[in-house]
C-alpha cells in the first residue's frame, strides 16, 4: 500500500501529467447579427485539426498543444474572414517550471464581406501569439500588429462605410417601395385598374419576390377584366337598343 502511494505521488508530481496545453477561448461577435453559424477553423502545421461551428452565445474553446504552429480562422458565408496564427512552441524547462499557463482570450468582431474593395489584408493573420522567455508567457507579437493595424483599420472604415451607405440606399428602395404600393391602394380604390397595376409592377421590380404586391395585381387585373367584360356587354346592349329604335322608328314610319 505504502508503495502504491509513493508511486502515486511521483506520477502526481510529474511534469507528464500536467496540463500539455494552451487555453485559448473567447467570442465572436457580429453587429446587427448573430454569430451563429460562425466556424472556428483550427489547423496545425499546415493540416486541419478541427473545426468548430458556433451557436447564437458566439463563444469557442480551444486547446493548442505545444511545439507546434496553428491558424486558427474565423468564418461566416457572407463575411469577412479572419485569422490568428499562435505558435505554442515552449522550452521544455518552461513547461517544467510553469506549465500552467493562464488562457488566451480573443474578441473577433466579423464584419460582412463587400464587394469594390481591396480585403487582401485579411489573407494574413490579424494578429501573432507566441512565447515570449522574458515574460514566460504568450504574448502578442506588437511589431507585427504594429505593422498592420493601420491598414486593416482603413479597409475596415472603408468596408463600414459602403455598408452605411448600402444601408441608405436600402432604406431609399423601402420608401419607394411603399409609395407605389400605397399609390397603388389609391388608384385601386378609385377603380383606376391599370393605374393600380401600374404602379404595383413598378413595386415589384423592386422587389420581385413580394408575394402581397403580386397578389395586388393579379386582383387588379381580376378588376380590370371584370370590368372590360362589362362594358363590353353594355356596348353591345347599347348597340341592340339601337337597332330595336332604328327598327321601331322605321315601322313606325311605315304606319304613317
Amino acid at each position: 500500500m505504502k508503495n502504491l502511494l509513493i508511486l502515486l505521488g511521483i506520477l502526481l508530481s510529474s511534469p507528464f501529467v500536467v496540463a500539455q496545453h494552451l487555453a485559448i477561448n473567447g467570442n465572436v461577435a457580429i453587429a446587427d447579427n448573430s454569430p451563429e453559424g460562425t466556424r472556428v477553423v483550427v489547423t496545425k502545421n499546415g493540416n486541419k485539426l478541427d473545426e468548430q461551428v458556433l451557436n447564437k452565445k458566439g463563444h469557442f474553446d480551444l486547446k493548442l498543444a505545444f511545439d507546434a504552429d496553428y491558424k486558427i480562422s474565423f468564418e461566416k458565408t457572407g463575411y469577412i474572414t479572419k485569422i490568428v496564427s499562435i505558435n505554442t512552441e515552449v522550452p521544455e524547462e518552461s513547461i517544467e517550471n510553469n506549465p500552467d499557463f493562464p488562457p488566451v482570450k480573443l474578441i473577433i468582431n466579423l464584419l460582412p464581406s463587400v464587394e469594390k474593395i481591396d480585403l487582401s489584408i485579411f489573407d494574413q493573420p490579424i494578429a501573432i501569439l507566441t512565447y515570449q522567455a522574458e515574460l514566460d508567457d504568450f504574448t502578442f507579437d506588437k511589431s507585427y500588429s504594429d505593422k498592420i493595424k493601420d491598414r486593416i483599420a482603413q479597409t475596415e472604415q472603408a468596408v463600414k462605410k459602403q455598408l452605411a451607405a448600402r444601408d441608405a440606399a436600402a432604406i431609399e428602395q423601402e420608401r419607394k417601395f411603399a409609395e407605389l404600393f400605397n399609390k397603388g391602394l389609391e388608384s385601386f380604390g378609385r377603380k383606376a385598374w391599370q393605374a393600380a397595376i401600374d404602379s404595383w409592377t413598378l413595386a415589384q421590380n423592386m422587389k420581385p419576390g413580394n408575394k402581397e404586391v403580386k397578389q395586388k395585381i393579379a386582383e387588379a387585373q381580376e378588376q380590370a377584366k371584370l370590368e372590360e367584360a362589362r362594358k363590353s356587354v353594355e356596348l353591345q346592349n347599347e348597340q341592340t337598343y339601337r337597332l330595336l329604335l332604328a327598327a321601331a322608328d322605321s315601322l313606325f314610319s311605315r304606319e304613317e
